[in-house]
């Protein structure tokens, strides 16, 4: 769902229940004069991100650890 910045905040004002129960079935793009600038999302759906970043980051750092001459007779086990 897209909303421009004026439409978003007269239906924050008038429908906050609505758009909070919306949240928990899809985030809510806020544009700016026809340009995307935010997303809302659930907090759950918000963690689920976090929690893949931080396991994408962890993943990144082990890699980058094991580089060299002693890592590469790991990878071949």
């Amino acid at each position: 769902m897209i909303f421009s910045k004026t439409d978003l905040l007269d239906n924050l004002q008038q429908h906050w229940a609505d758009l909070l129960k919306r949240l928990d079935k899809q985030a809510i793009v806020i544009e700016d004069e026809g340009r995307k600038v935010a997303v809302l999302l659930s907090y759950q759906e918000w963690q689920q991100i976090q929690t893949m970043a931080d396991e994408l980051w962890k993943a990144q750092a082990a890699e980058a650890a094991c580089e060299g001459p002693l890592c590469e007779d790991d990878k071949g086990r």
